[in-house]
């Protein structure tokens, strides 16, 4: 599933700023809440068979004469008391744009932003209401034009990360330390199983290295003996 909104009138519902810890240092975070009415071609993002289980051709004489009529008609309307419906869906990486003035120089653009808490309501006539959490960093200037937007409509862009901005956010995402830090990582399956020795002893039937050399000294002491 992608979701993505290109000029898109929404209602801000909510904006929760809160703090979140990343390692021992405290960062700021905030989620926003926004509701928007989209066309039922959404549902073809979630599942491409939604759309046909939640719609069908509406009852019009004329527009059955017409090829390619769109759903719009609520196929189960007695389905309507168990909406919204949910999507487990979760969208990480994507910009968040609010065109929220007249000249621009206080529109809000987010990079970063993780999609979540997908519900969605179909309506009759084809239009799905939709509502969704933004969770972003945004910083302090644009925590005051939001607070002020609460409540109120905003035109919004939501955007996908491209396949480039995903494998650079996987690349960061990379452990660069090796998972034994006194020594070289090792590379080798001998090498690992030394380490594991080291740390946990010898699994059952196996002896170490060590033990092995103690016991050929021995042997050559035994020998010398008999020959004296």
């Amino acid at each position: 599933m992608q979701l993505e909104l290109e000029k898109q009138t929404a209602i801000l519902l909510a904006f929760t700023p809160r703090t979140e810890h990343h390692g021992p240092e405290l960062e700021s975070r905030a989620t926003l809440k926004f509701l928007a009415n989209v066309g039922a071609d959404f549902l073809l993002e979630i599942d491409p068979r939604l759309r046909t289980m939640l719609y069908e051709k509406a009852d019009d004489a004329q527009e059955e004469l017409l090829e390619d009529v769109p759903l719009t008609k609520l196929r189960i309307p007695a389905l309507s008391p168990n909406f919204p419906l949910k999507s487990d869906w979760k969208g990480i990486g994507y910009q968040l744009d609010m065109d929220v003035g007249v000249t621009g120089k206080s529109n809000i653009s987010l990079d970063l932003c993780n999609v979540d808490k997908i519900r969605y309501t179909p309506k009759d006539g084809g239009t799905v209401e939709l509502t969704f959490n933004v969770a972003c960093d945004p910083s302090e200037h644009d925590v005051g034009t939001i607070y002020n937007l609460m409540g109120k409509e905003v035109l919004m862009w939501l955007t996908p990360p491209s396949a480039e901005k995903i494998a650079r956010m996987n690349k960061a995402s990379e452990k660069t330390e090796p998972l034994f830090k006194d020594e070289p990582a090792p590379d080798s399956k001998d090498a690992q199983v030394a380490e594991l020795n080291k740390l946990f002893g010898p699994a059952d039937g196996e002896e170490q290295a060590g033990d092995d050399s103690a016991n050929d000294d021995d042997d050559l002491a035994n020998e010398h003996d008999e020959a004296a």
